[in-house]
């Protein structure tokens, strides 16, 4: 987890790893159940790297920094990063966004 914030706006990131049996789950199958779950709002057209990342802008809950949030995720197999961008500015959170990049894990 990682999270870093000013008075007006926020990222957190989440990494989570995500294994059946002892074996990394597809990203095909991660992507296919996570989809699901997103929350309802603005579908962002824009991706960081590649298909296997999606995300929606929604309004926050009253009394947060800001009034707008962009949460999405990137998954890879095995592994799935979860991510919450809140700011009034929506280019920035855009922007922010589209700063993700996909590296792939050492062996």
């Amino acid at each position: 987890y990682w999270h870093a914030y000013d008075e007006a706006r926020s990222v957190s990131l989440s990494s989570v790893i995500l294994t059946e049996r002892g074996r990394p789950v597809s990203c095909a199958r991660i992507v296919r159940q996570m989809r699901g779950l997103a929350p309802l709002g603005e579908p962002v057209p824009d991706r960081p790297t590649h298909d296997s990342c999606w995300a929606m802008i929604c309004d926050t809950e009253p009394g947060s920094r800001a009034s707008r949030l962009l949460s999405g995720a990137v998954a890879a197999d095995g592994c799935v990063l979860l991510v919450t961008i809140t700011a009034d500015d929506l280019d920035w959170a855009r922007s922010t966004w589209m700063s993700i990049r996909n590296h792939a894990r050492g062996r």
